[in-house]
């Protein structure tokens, strides 16, 4: 009998063809759950918290020999036995069958904290899903309704309830709890209440027990979870591409998440949070206001104290002052004539964004500390369109700024630091995006310079000034501004906001930045000509249906009825669900809806869509670079802490360190056998803490 296409799958990623479906069921309620609510707890804070109680757990197992049997899921409310049980049949860490889970960061944790398996081979439905579309929403339930599945169930009718009656920690929550207040959630629970020394009020919890028929609805609740997931499994796995290489990158993410080994500084972090927050009052006190009068809607009277026309913009039940950081109206006055308006502005602009700053410090450190100091890496695999990883957990280690004018902001950095006797390997894939670029457009000229290490920025900032310019002139960041910006067709505005903004380019005017487009559009055509070759490649696949095929493997089709695909060199895809062509002639435009948006579109052109094809091929290049060092490096004991897009972040003993940054820097240099005359290159240093040597 033929094997199904998930076991062939599995079976060629070198993973078992034996594969369990699990998903634990756990209590929650409204002051102890997940999510992005001010009071939700992170996922490993929720797990780790004394509250935590598992109320049973989901499991279908599908042994290689009965692939092609009916499948039913089964409740476990002693989910410690059934997992003895699965120990005694696959090994103690289930390294003899394959774990599928949605969301498994989530059921990963539990099993790692909780139970003590960190399973090896692992197949996460919402990475599949992400993979395939990371722009809607993958959640277990929209995607039953995407595949046209049976719905998933409520989840919400066993909030507040445990499997048995028992008394839970007190909850001491005095912005919710006060004197004379009621809960502002009614949930079905009895507390137990005593005073703080200030009038308030703490409650503690009798949590409720679940009547048998709850119990039998919590199975049944759960038992059909896991058969979707089946469902979906079986659906996805076929969709992914590179299975070999994808699957193993996925278990890296989820193992960041559950086997961390970068630490927090939590005298730094503590340092660093005081000092944000000592900023937020200066900012105020610099203009004789509390941070309090600032925020709220006494803040239009200080405008209007100070001789400002306070801009409107349409609200729900009539005009609101547009005072919000997008709106224009705000730009207008951070260039008011009246000093007084201008200071006001920035003065609430920071008292805005400073507790910001100092909640995502103290929310590392909490997260750290729930995790005994090490610091799980909360990565989404397949976060972003071109299918690199974006941040998660509320702290995004994604976006760890380096460049801010903020030096406290830059400093956040600092906090992540290796185990003592450790150090950090911090390799980066030297101008990448511009090397991948150049290979792809077939601008020749620019790849053998950078085969030949030629001053790339040196060179172009001195044409643009015409004067010597060396890597240690300031001007230099003209050259980085031209060969990493223009790139994908910005024009004048753009490169003049992306100068000031990114590089903070003194004195950028617009007529330099223009110099800058003209010069960079005139050294590189091919560069130019590949914009619009992208461009009609796409257009004629998702006006047609066409295939279109450019050079270095290129390849444009129409998968189903919507959705316009771009197959990578690696044989990875892009996907434009959703994709078409509005207007005629010289009007046309590419566009494809905008999942976060209902009913608006995203609209791109020929350098939109060229920055996505380089990016997704960069995320490749360092994807394929961490497997290699992960298997060059297990002699020293090397291991991959954490990568922001491209560049990874070795964690190694100290003696080993030069060697390790020795193979990350060997590894992002490897041409990859369908990228074979890219010329790749890569820098990096050893250090004691993340963006600081």
């Amino acid at each position: 009998m033929t094997q199904p296409a998930y076991a062939r799958i599995l079976t060629e990623a070198g993973m078992p063809a034996d594969v369990v479906v699990l998903d634990m069921e756990t209590y929650f309620d409204s002051t102890y759950c997940m999510g992005r609510s001010a009071r939700a707890l992170s996922t490993i804070e929720y797990v780790m918290d004394p509250r935590f109680e598992v109320l049973g757990m989901g499991r279908l197992t599908r042994p290689a020999g009965l692939a092609h049997s009916p499948a039913q899921a089964s409740f476990w409310h002693d989910a410690a036995g059934d997992l003895k049980w699965l120990q005694s049949k696959y090994g103690w860490n289930l390294d003899r069958c394959t774990v599928v889970a949605q969301n498994a960061a989530y059921d990963g944790l539990i099993l790692t904290k909780r139970f003590g398996i960190m399973p090896l081979h692992v197949v996460d439905i919402l990475g599949l899903a992400r993979h395939l579309d990371p722009g809607q929403s993958n959640s277990l339930a929209s995607l039953c309704k995407r595949w046209g599945l049976p719905d998933k169930g409520d989840t919400m009718q066993f909030s507040g309830y445990g499997w048995d009656e028992r008394l839970g920690p007190p909850c001491v929550d005095r912005n919710v709890f006060t004197k004379n207040k009621k809960p502002k959630v009614k949930v079905p629970r009895v507390y137990l209440t005593g005073s703080f020394g200030n009038g308030g009020t703490y409650r503690e919890i009798v949590r409720k027990g679940m009547d048998e028929p709850m119990r039998k609805a919590l199975a049944a609740y759960c038992c059909n979870d896991v058969e979707r997931e089946w469902d979906l499994f079986q659906i996805l796995l076929p969709l992914l591409s590179n299975p070999t290489t994808e699957l193993r990158l996925m278990r890296h993410t989820l193992g960041l998440f559950w086997d961390p080994i970068i630490e927090v500084d939590f005298a730094e972090g503590t340092r660093l949070a005081e000092a944000m927050e000592a900023k937020t009052v200066e900012a105020a006190a610099s203009v004789g206001h509390t941070p309090e009068e600032l925020r709220k809607d006494t803040f239009v009277d200080l405008l209007v104290e100070a001789g400002a026309r306070v801009p409107m913009k349409p609200g729900t039940n009539g005009p609101i002052p547009a005072l919000a950081k997008d709106d224009d109206g705000l730009a207008l006055l951070k260039e008011h004539p009246n000093e007084r308006v201008r200071d006001l502005v920035l003065a609430r602009a920071a008292v805005k964004s400073w507790p910001l700053h100092s909640a995502r410090v103290r929310r590392i450190m909490a997260q750290a500390r729930a995790n005994g100091g090490l610091l799980p890496v909360p990565l989404k695999y397949c976060g972003a369109h071109t299918g690199r990883w974006s941040g998660g957990e509320r702290i995004n280690l994604q976006n760890l700024s380096s460049r801010s004018v903020e030096e406290l902001i830059n400093q956040i950095r600092w906090l992540l630091v290796p185990p003592a006797g450790h150090v950090l390997a911090i390799a980066d894939a030297s101008q990448i995006e511009a090397r991948i670029l150049a290979y792809l457009a077939g601008q020749w000229d620019l790849v053998e310079a950078f085969e030949n290490n030629a001053p790339i920025y040196e060179n172009f900032a001195a044409s643009i000034l015409g004067i010597p310019v060396t890597k240690k002139m300031k001007e230099r960041a003209l050259g980085k501004v031209g060969v990493l910006g223009c790139g994908y067709g910005m024009g004048p505005d753009r490169c003049e906001e992306y100068a000031r903004n990114t590089y903070h380019v003194e004195n950028m005017t617009f007529e330099l930045a223009k110099r800058i487009v003209d010069h960079y559009r005139r050294t590189n055509p091919a560069i130019c000509r590949f914009w619009g070759q992208v461009e009609r490649a796409f257009k004629l696949t998702t006006k047609y249906g066409e295939t279109r095929h450019l050079d270095r493997g290129l390849r444009f089709f129409r998968e189903g009825e919507d959705t316009t695909t771009i197959r990578l060199p690696n044989n990875r895809c892009l996907r434009y669900a959703g994709a078409r062509v509005k207007g005629s002639g010289r009007d046309e435009q590419i566009a494809y809806p905008d999942t976060q948006k209902p009913g608006a579109w995203t609209w791109t052109w020929g350098g939109g869509l060229v920055e996505n094809i380089v990016q997704a091929v960069a995320r490749d290049v360092l994807a394929e670079a961490m497997l290699l060092v992960e298997d060059w490096g297990q002699d020293i004991g090397l291991r991959i802490g954490h990568h922001v897009h491209d560049e990874m972040i070795g964690v190694v003993r100290e003696e080993h360190g030069d060697r390790a940054l020795e193979l990350e820097i060997a590894a992002l240099s490897v041409r990859p056998n369908w990228l074979p005359g890219c010329p790749l290159a890569a820098e990096g240093t050893v250090a004691r803490r993340y963006g600081k040597g």
